[in-house]
């Protein structure tokens, strides 16, 4: 029921808030793939996405920056990796 007090059914185009439970339907998807062999948890995500094949992460300013400098990008020193994603460490 949509409303117990009232007995309104619930109708069949219903939108549920499901908040980070997509999560957890996305990695078994996912796994459901790795277990016919698509990919290995190791695998760079720029093999599937190739904007991600030269990530970059913020890291400090170097000693010469400018003032007022909170951060500079420089290479990522390993690709992102599925197995990343997965544990949200990416």
């Amino acid at each position: 029921m949509q409303d117990i007090a009232s007995a309104k059914p619930l109708g069949t185009d219903a939108i549920f808030r499901i908040a980070s439970m997509s999560k957890a339907v996305t990695t078994v998807a996912v796994m459901m793939r790795y277990e016919d062999g698509r990919f290995t948890l190791h695998d760079p995500l720029g093999k599937f996405i190739p904007g991600f094949k030269n990530s970059v992460v913020a890291a400090p300013p170097p000693a010469d920056a400018p003032s007022g400098a909170k951060f500079v990008t420089a290479p990522a020193k390993r690709p992102i990796q599925i197995h990343d994603l997965l544990t949200h460490t990416a």
